[in-house]
């Protein structure tokens, strides 16, 4: 009886690091795409920022 309990405690331990692991792997893979998803839209964003500031200060001069 004792050792059906102690196999038990192992395979819950296991369990629970297999789904920390599955926790892990599908934030680091949600944050993977949310970064790929928003990223060209901040770059495209700054780019304009910075062309806008551009041609600002080009029609100053």
């Amino acid at each position: 009886m004792g050792g059906a309990l102690w196999v038990t405690r192992a395979a819950n331990f296991h369990v629970m690091v297999l789904v920390l692991i599955g926790a892990w792997v599908i934030t680091t893979l949600s944050v993977t795409a949310l970064y790929l998803v928003f990223a060209p839209h901040f770059k495209r964003r700054r780019q304009n920022d910075s062309g806008d500031d551009s041609t600002e200060s080009e029609t100053k001069l």
